[in-house]
């Protein structure tokens, strides 16, 4: 089916749901428009068999690894049982579209008060950089390496800086506020689309930056990090990549 615009993707969807509802368990689903980005359009839709919203982003026709890729990195997230991101429930390949829980809240701005977040997304980060290598290495059948001179990874770094080795880890690679949501009671990294292996100071780098954290609130949700990553992050090394990654 040939989806150009917004209406004909809601059309489509509700009516694909309504097909599918006594597979996936949903009953009498409405959908209901979201937004449109250049990459995808976006709904979310409720059920009356529960109190869950759920989203889907169906990919535009020249965006159609985008989705792919977000569905894929949500599956290999959830088999890792990995909290505060949103959870993976179904992908369509033709057309393509990603359904997963909707997270209520308010997009993270880069002059938010971090002050009530910063340990619970430093415990969520650190916990998805923590996952093991070889997890990823095994479910994508990928080969990847477990450190790398991050001199070859950000070439735009001071030359002291070049040859120093980092560990490489599942990363987010777009960690900027608008891919946060803050509710009541957490914070959850949500936009996977560019997920991969990485090394950890890119996510690290791009969320002190784009946040303008304090030097208070990135010392406290380093103090929490490090206590569930096998590694140390270098302050000097963090410091020249925050410079790089500010807008």
């Amino acid at each position: 089916m040939d989806i150009q615009t917004q209406d004909q993707a809601q059309t489509y969807l509700q009516s694909w749901l309504n097909d599918h509802a006594h597979v996936l368990h949903f009953d009498n689903p409405h959908i209901t428009p979201l937004a449109e980005t250049p990459l995808y359009y976006s709904f979310t839709f409720s059920v009356s068999n529960s109190p869950q919203t759920y989203h889907v982003k169906m990919s535009k026709p020249e965006h159609l690894d985008v989705i792919q890729h977000e569905a894929y990195m949500l599956r290999f997230l959830a088999l890792q049982q990995v909290p505060f991101v949103p959870e993976y429930i179904y992908y369509s390949f033709k057309p393509r579209f990603l359904v997963t829980t909707f997270i209520p809240g308010t997009q993270l701005l880069a002059s938010s008060d971090l002050s009530s977040f910063v340990d619970h997304i430093a415990q969520t980060l650190a916990g998805i950089h923590a996952i093991p290598l070889r997890e990823y290495i095994d479910h994508f059948k990928r080969d990847i390496v477990s450190a790398e001179k991050i001199g070859d990874l950000i070439p735009d770094l001071p030359e002291r800086f070049r040859n120093v080795q980092v560990p490489m880890t599942i990363t987010h690679n777009d960690l900027l506020p608008e891919h946060i949501i803050q509710n009541e009671q957490s914070a959850y990294i949500i936009g996977w689309s560019k997920g991969d292996v990485n090394t950890p100071y890119i996510d690290l780098a791009a969320l002190f930056g784009s946040t303008h954290m304090s030097i208070d609130h990135q010392t406290r949700f380093l103090e929490t990090y490090h206590h569930y990553v096998p590694f140390q992050i270098d302050l000097e090394l963090m410091s020249a990549l925050e410079v790089i990654s500010k807008p």
